[in-house]
């Protein structure tokens, strides 16, 4: 469970986290992934968890994840974490130093949540068709799926 200092990934979506993450992560199986570690895999699936309504209460810790990290997560990263926290905690007064636990929780809740969620979707894909689709799922019209992908493989790794 969150604590002040780290969130943890569900044991049972570790496997879907290895094959987002393009770095090999000790005790990965695979370095197949999309995102450059799992700082930004924690973003995006906190967003999508958030935008999917969709929270994952941790039964089993899997792999931990430092806040400190998170916090150096490259583009608004960490704006979005704290967005989240506001949005879902009622207010700024999330952020002040004494709930840290409540938005560990928070995040942590939504991350599995996105994770559980993309876990859902077909494990024949690989890590870029999965995170395409979803993102023509909310966003890229037809017309514009090559441009996605093409603008994900561009991303400096």
């Amino acid at each position: 469970m969150a604590t002040k200092d780290r969130i943890y990934i569900e044991k049972e979506f570790v496997p879907v986290a290895d094959r987002l993450v393009l770095r090999r992560i000790p005790g990965s199986d695979t370095a197949e992934g999309v995102f450059r570690d799992t700082r930004e895999l924690v973003a995006f699936a906190a967003g999508l968890g958030y935008r999917k309504k969709k929270q994952h209460e941790l039964k089993v810790n899997g792999r931990e994840i430092k806040l400190t990290a998170l916090e150096n997560i490259e583009k608004g990263g960490a704006q979005l974490l704290n967005a989240i926290a506001i949005a879902e905690g009622g207010g700024v007064d999330i952020l002040l130093p004494e709930r840290v636990d409540e938005r560990a929780i928070i995040l942590e809740k939504y991350v599995n949540g996105g994770l559980e969620y993309i876990s859902g979707i077909t494990e024949e894909e690989t890590a870029l068709e999965t995170i395409v689709e979803i993102i023509k799922s909310e966003h890229a019209p037809d017309s514009k799926v090559k441009d996605v992908i093409g603008s994900l493989r561009l991303r400096k790794l």
